[in-house]
Parts: structure tokens; sequence; C-alpha cells
């Protein structure tokens, strides 16, 4: 908006610090001992903070996404690959 800046954007090359502009799916926090049930169904995730045995920041933080297509309310992309 005029002069100031909206996005705090890192470099190209840069990792993001914390989850910064990533995509935090299917959660956007913390999964208590990494599990869960969904749909009558039990899943257990990787502790990836397992001081606090929890699993962090969804299944595709490091994902790579392409859009595929696009709407005024909807974004849909391609499969996401890993990195």
């Amino acid at each position: 908006m005029g002069d100031r800046t909206i996005l705090d954007e890192h470099g190209v090359g840069d990792v993001c610090r914390s989850g910064r502009g990533q995509l935090l799916a299917p959660w956007p926090n913390r999964i208590e001992d990494g599990s869960y049930e969904f749909d009558g169904r039990s899943f257990e995730l990787p502790l990836n903070e397992p001081a606090r045995r929890n699993a962090i920041h969804g299944l595709v933080r490091w994902s790579h996404w392409s859009v595929a297509e696009r709407a005024a309310d909807r974004v849909a992309s391609t499969r996401p690959s890993a990195t």
C-alpha cells in the first residue's frame, strides 16, 4: 500500500525461519504425542519437535507446490514433490 512494505520477504535461496510463508497443512500447529484420529482411523506422525513430544506444522511444510488452477475463491495445486 503506497510505500509501505506489506510482506516480510526472504531471498530466493534463503531457508525461511519458523513457518513464515510456508503451507502448514493439514494442521498449522502441534499434535501432542504425534497421534490423531480421522474418519475412524488412527494415525502416528513423526515427532519433529521431540523434546516436547509433538508433531509440528503439518505434513507438507517442506514440499514444493505449483499452482495448477486459480479462481477468485480458491487455488488448486499440482501434487507436491519432496524437497
